[in-house]
């Protein structure tokens, strides 16, 4: 009886690393390509409207200054403006927003994005 409690006692941490450890029941942070680009297009001074979705009729999110740089890391196909029918994702700490595409500089174009 002696010999099976020490095999049990020299078992024991063997048969505790052979238990796969709990998943996290957090969540695993998403890594977000950025791309800084510029507001422009709008007078100094002034603010534009980043909305919760790529287009005029969803409600604004956010209000970005004229020159103001951000982190981009999509776009969205929507309403035209200007003749043009991309919209920025820009992220910002507490969320994210669409910005028209008209009114980011050229750092934010289609190529350097991608769709979101």
């Amino acid at each position: 009886m002696k010999f099976s409690i020490t095999a049990a006692l020299l078992l024991l941490p063997a048969t505790i690393l052979a238990v796969p450890a709990a998943e996290s029941s957090t969540e695993q942070c998403q890594v977000i390509k950025a791309i800084s680009c510029k507001v422009i297009n709008i007078s100094a001074g002034t603010t534009a409207n980043c909305r919760t979705g790529p287009g005029t009729d969803y409600p604004v999110a956010k209000k970005v200054d004229a020159g103001s740089k951000h982190a981009f890391s999509c776009y969205k196909k929507g309403e035209c403006v200007n003749g043009n029918c991309t919209w920025d994702q820009l992220h910002y700490d507490g969320g994210s927003c669409f910005l028209s595409g008209s009114l980011t500089d050229s750092s934010c174009s289609i190529a350097a994005l991608g769709p979101c």
